[in-house]
């Protein structure tokens, strides 16, 4: 059994509504919800811009906050069918635009690459500390974010951050959380402030990361990959992103396993094509929904009974074994 990061007090558990359950929570939540498509920052340290949506609950009251940072070249305007999702369970979601992203290239500097992987092999990977930066910056700017975005003010619960992201966004969040590049000691770009980390498609041990780089995460995360979810500019298979779990300490550690999910996990991540996204599955953008709001309701809002939920076989028999869900 794992022992709780914290002794805050948690909400009891309700054993009867834990052995109906099925999905956690797969519908959407009973919060409206607004946002503001697109909020720029200034970083005056790094005399740089950084352009932001956030999408939360329309109702008054303090909400946790999430940000998640996108792909190799993609923007702030992935994954929204998340962010929606999550505020409407009542959460505050904010996603940056990195600077690695197609949508800053003007089309003359677009049509210097022959393709969208050309472009990530040659540029976009080169933004990790860059990420990272932006990721504690946005940590810093909470009250200039409530004061930038109408509806938002007083809402953010700076005491509750998750911080999570997809492929590349996913490594970004290691190194929030600790993560350190293969053969260095550190590299300044952990966080303490976030409580709890998700990452969609997670890198494993190839290229900037070792196998000893997931050893400094000490705090709770969620990782989700399948058997389909590969790369186009990377030698990542399925099996070494499942490493990012299995390298990881014990201690609210959690793999979802998705037999069949490609790269986009059902469409989940956008609209966007690219090599390896995968076709529409409404059932894999399910079980990516359900797993990771139990996660941050676990962690972020101290529910017992979402904690329950994710050690126990209820996603496995919900998708009937399709999706798998692990812990230790």
């Amino acid at each position: 059994m794992n022992e709780d990061f914290s002794t805050e007090p948690i909400t009891p558990v309700d054993v009867e509504s834990i052995m109906d359950a099925r999905f956690y929570k797969p519908d959407p939540g009973p919060l409206a919800t607004e946002r503001v498509a697109s909020l720029t920052l200034n970083d005056k340290k790094r005399d740089k811009s950084l352009v932001v949506r956030v999408t939360f609950p329309k109702e008054p009251g303090k909400y946790p906050l999430i940000t998640f940072s996108h792909g190799a070249s993609g923007s702030k305007d992935g994954n929204v069918s998340l962010a929606y999702y999550w505020a409407s369970h009542g959460y505050c979601v904010v996603q940056p635009t990195h600077e690695d992203s197609l949508a800053l290239r003007t089309p003359e500097q677009r049509r210097q690459f022959r393709s969208l992987e050309e472009f990530v092999r040659k540029e976009a990977f080169t933004a990790w500390r860059s990420r990272a930066l932006d990721i504690q910056f946005l940590l810093n700017s909470l009250k200039e974010l409530e004061a930038g975005a109408e509806g938002l003010k007083g809402k953010i619960d700076s005491e509750r951050i998750g911080v999570g992201g997809h492929s590349f966004g996913s490594h970004t969040s290691l190194l929030i959380a600790g993560a350190k590049l293969a053969g260095a000691a550190s590299i300044g770009l952990s966080d303490p402030r976030p409580k709890a980390f998700f990452l969609l498609s997670p890198q494993g041990p190839d290229g900037l990361l070792g196998r000893d780089s997931y050893k400094p995460i000490t705090r709770p995360v969620l990782a989700i990959t399948g058997s389909k979810d590969t790369s186009a500019v990377t030698s990542m298979t399925p099996e070494s992103r499942k490493q990012a779990y299995e390298l990881m300490a014990p201690g609210d550690k959690y793999l979802v396993w998705i037999e069949g999910a490609y790269h986009g996990f059902g469409g989940i991540t956008g609209t966007a094509r690219y090599t390896g996204a995968g076709p529409e599955n409404l059932s894999h953008q399910k079980y990516v929904k359900s797993s990771s709001l139990a996660f941050w309701d676990a962690y972020l809002k101290r529910d017992a009974q979402a904690k329950a939920w994710l050690q126990s076989d209820e996603l496995k028999r919900a998708s009937k074994g399709e999706a798998n869900l692990q812990w230790k």
